[in-house]
């Protein structure tokens, strides 16, 4: 019996130190090609040779045979897990000489040596830097990420060169560049006139919506300088939800746009979905002298809609105007205040202008249908 249990021991110890073995085998592998994943498995290792000492420590002393071998064996493997750890660390320090070797680094290294070339090429001088900028458009995506969290990081660097890049040719370059200026806030203002003039349809937009984000009065006037000069109906969309981004108080220059443009579409639906905040500016257009102004407020308070709007358009069913009592008539509809089917109906009946008539019988006939559900 003692034989077999003996037998027994013998393997056991002997499958421990070599599953021992073959775990350091691989980690030598791993350090050698320089993962990041190697600390933890010397950390096995050494927990490994534990478990191994542990096994032998057990055996009962009647059954113990010469383990003189195994323990220089176990001493051999503490040395070289010491051994791979300062080579480990040897390699960790180590650093590119120049920027030929960096840019080795970078395309043929492994994560760590790209990380460390990355964070390297800035101490090579200005060549350097320019390098780093121009590695955006790198086309490892490990790279780029590693680029763009250094240059976050070292903001000087990127301002210093931004200005400069964003006049290139290169597309994608440019597109990278602007992707990450939106982490500079107002910084890079000065530097954004040129790509707002760029030649790419798609440069153009991108730089609109990143003025959108920054909201600040710089950007306010960088949009509204750039609003009064294009044409395109669509890039003019994207720029106005940019204008619009900046808040409520961008509305006085939406009036001033609207009354100098008469094609004032995309302007007067923009001043419309500042909802309650275009409210109070436009209750003080309805006291204007000026009857194209009021006939606005009428028509944006309409669209905008509350249940005070009412009480605050029924007096101009009667304005001086018939242009204004047209657009009342037709506000009494767009608010649904079927409540003014009375005074329409007057209307209809006393009025002389022929286009307030029209309109007073549409919005008669349409909210009649919508007090019956129809509509």
């Amino acid at each position: 019996m003692n034989f077999y249990r003996l037998n027994l021991i013998i393997l056991l110890v002997v499958f421990s130190f070599f599953f021992v073995y073959s775990s350091s085998e691989e980690t030598q592998e791993r350090i050698l090609s320089n993962q990041d994943t190697t600390k933890p498995l010397v950390k096995i290792i050494k927990a490994k040779i534990r478990n191994a000492s542990s096994i032998i420590s057990k055996i009962p002393d009647e059954l113990i045979l010469d383990t003189t071998l195994y323990q220089a064996k176990i001493e051999s493997l503490k040395i070289e897990v010491e051994e791979k750890e300062e080579s480990l660390r040897l390699i960790r320090s180590k650093k590119p000489v120049d920027l030929s070797e960096a840019f080795s680094w970078i395309n043929n290294g492994s994560y760590m040596e790209k990380k460390t070339a990355i964070k390297t090429l800035a101490e090579f001088g200005e060549s350097g830097e320019k390098a780093l900028v121009l590695l955006l458009e790198h086309p490892d995506g490990f790279v780029v990420r590693n680029v763009k969290i250094f240059l976050i990081e070292n903001k000087n660097i990127f301002k210093k060169y931004f200005g400069e890049f964003v006049k290139s040719n290169n597309f994608h370059l440019k597109k990278e560049l602007l992707n990450l200026s939106v982490h500079f806030g107002t910084e890079l203002l000065e530097s954004m006139e040129y790509p707002l003039k760029d030649t790419s349809f798609d440069i153009r937009l991108r730089t609109v919506w990143i003025l959108g984000q920054i909201k600040s009065r710089e950007s306010e006037e960088i949009l509204l300088s750039h609003l009064k000069k294009i044409e395109n109906d669509i890039e003019k969309i994207h720029t106005i939800s940019s204008f619009i981004n900046q808040g409520p108080q961008v509305i006085p220059y939406l009036l001033d746009l609207i009354k100098s443009n008469e094609d004032n579409d995309l302007y007067i639906n923009a001043l419309v979905k500042f909802n309650n905040f275009a409210k109070p500016p436009m209750f003080e257009l309805l006291k204007s002298e000026d009857e194209e102004e009021r006939q606005l407020a009428i028509y944006v308070l309409a669209r905008i809609g509350g249940e005070e709007i009412y009480n605050k358009l029924n007096p101009y069913l009667y304005d001086v105007s018939p242009e204004v009592r047209e657009v009342a008539c037709w506000a009494m509809a767009k608010i649904k205040a079927t409540n003014a089917i009375p005074l329409l109906e007057k209307i209809y009946q006393e009025d002389k202008n022929k286009d307030v008539k029209d309109m007073a019988k549409f919005s008669i006939d349409y909210l009649k249908k919508y007090k019956l559900n129809e509509i």
